[in-house]
């Protein structure tokens, strides 16, 4: 299923691999930022890991929601900082950035309704 969509592995090989395989590095940079939004979500918003809303529309809206309040989090404490903040910023970029949902569709959730 995921293979079809066009999916790519971009984990590294273990490093005492006899031939180790070909992975692209930026991917897996853009990889880990993403895995890391979602552990946060899931850390700090206990509703969104144990799947409290019942219908695909209710858990998108929150998975929304709570990314809209870590990314004020985030802005914050980088203004507090002084750090200069990239919202938009391109990928050769090496400022942080966070994912935006743009699906109105959760892909991750079962049809309901």
């Amino acid at each position: 299923m995921i293979w079809e969509q066009g999916a790519i592995d971009v984990i590294p090989p273990k490093a005492n691999r006899k031939l180790p395989a070909e992975f692209d590095a930026e991917i897996y940079r853009e990889r880990n930022k993403i895995e890391r939004f979602f552990g946060r979500l899931k850390a700090s918003f206990r509703r969104i890991a144990t799947r409290y809303e019942k219908t695909s529309r209710n858990f998108l809206s929150m998975i929304k929601l709570a990314s809209v309040r870590l990314w004020i989090e985030f802005y914050e404490s980088a203004a507090q900082s002084n750090v200069p903040v990239r919202i938009l910023a391109d990928t050769a970029s090496t400022a942080p950035t966070l994912p935006i949902l743009k699906n109105s569709t959760c892909a991750a959730c079962p049809r309901t309704g």
